[in-house]
């Protein structure tokens, strides 16, 4: 249940924003709340807090492209250099 929610937290993020590095992020942030609002056991809402501590770690490059409005869309077309 709790995964199938995340993913559509993901999905309807990516399709209105185009963001896959957002809809990522939001679908963790959703998982560590659905584990807690679904009170699963402690171990698993400890987990859900690591890898979402892990995933905002290694979105943190993405998390600085979305905040200066520089992240690349879904679809968005690269310039290339000549």
């Amino acid at each position: 249940t709790i995964s199938i929610l995340a993913l559509i937290v993901w999905g309807v993020v990516v399709i209105t924003t185009r963001y896959v590095s957002l809809s990522s992020i939001l679908a963790l942030i959703s998982i560590f709340i659905f584990t807690i609002l679904f009170k699963q056991p402690y171990e698993y809402i400890i987990f859900s807090a690591i890898i979402l501590i892990i995933g905002i770690f290694k979105h943190k490059e993405n998390i600085q492209r979305l905040k200066s409005k520089k992240e690349r869309k879904i679809g968005e077309k690269v310039k290339i250099k000549k």
